[in-house]
């Protein structure tokens, strides 16, 4: 009952970070947008949850902070230069990362779990047409790497008991003095920014995060970010309905090769 209650906040979440990519399509013009409107995503998600700051006044919580601010510049530069749905799936090559995170901390990496990577590897190479050395897929790897160690920290910061709502507050919190300090350099602050970095925090960090570290609890790092690959599904439905937006055959079947990693992760929480 647990692990199904579990894979329910993740795919809450999923629908969630889906639409993502649609804010950033209609509200964020350009690359040099970027840095303001993620300062606003996380100067808002702060101000949401200012009850929380107290306890995140700490070394520990600093760090996610920056964590924090890389992911969310990335994945957002991803978006501008190459669209929605393609970043999405990039996203979910954090696995891989978390496995190698894992090994590096000593753990015992399982077989199961390395041959739930195989998929998500194959699938990023048929949604970049085998260009694995290319500056989008370089790009798109980033997104992957920085979202894995973000998750994997994350679930570091749950076990030295902080609440949901607290590691939320310590990536706002502690990303907004980088990103407002970059964002001097980009003075492209408009209504349009700012209603995009707003939707940003609140619906997609405070809200979308919550179910996320929560759905976290019950199937732990690795399986959350393999079941929450349904991200992408629901982004290229948006992306379809709202902007028309396609992919190429090859590139369909790379997103479902991740897909599937996803389903067998789910599968592997409820035995």
């Amino acid at each position: 009952m647990g692990s199904a209650k579990g894979v329910l906040f993740l795919l809450t979440a999923s629908a969630l970070w889906g639409a993502i990519g649609v804010i950033v399509e209609l509200l964020i013009a350009s690359p040099s947008e970027v840095v303001p409107a993620v300062a606003i995503r996380s100067l808002s998600a702060t101000l949401v949850l200012l009850p929380f700051v107290k306890r995140v006044l700490r070394r520990d919580a600093v760090l996610m902070g920056l964590i924090s601010a890389t992911f969310y510049t990335t994945y957002v530069v991803t978006i501008t230069l190459e669209g929605i749905s393609v970043p999405a799936v990039m996203l979910y090559t954090a696995p891989a990362f978390i496995l190698a995170l894992y090994a590096l901390e000593g753990r015992k990496v399982k077989a199961y779990d390395v041959m739930l990577v195989i998929p998500v590897v194959a699938g990023v190479l048929l949604l970049y047409g085998g260009q694995i050395l290319s500056f989008a897929t370089l790009l798109g790897l980033a997104t992957g790497l920085t979202y894995g160690l973000l998750i994997w920290y994350s679930s570091l910061m749950q076990s030295r008991k902080y609440s949901e709502w607290e590691v939320i507050q310590a990536q706002s919190l502690w990303s907004l003095p980088p990103l407002a300090t970059a964002s001097l350099a980009f003075p492209h602050l408009n209504l349009s920014v700012l209603e995009g970095g707003v939707l940003l925090g609140v619906l997609e960090t405070v809200v979308a995060y919550y179910f996320f570290y929560k759905g976290m609890k019950y199937v732990g790092p690795f399986y959350s970010t393999v079941i929450s690959a349904t991200e992408p599904v629901f982004a290229m439905v948006y992306a379809l309905l709202v902007f028309g937006q396609r992919l190429t055959g090859l590139q369909y079947l790379g997103a479902v090769l991740i897909l599937l990693s996803s389903i067998l992760a789910a599968a592997r929480t409820r035995r």
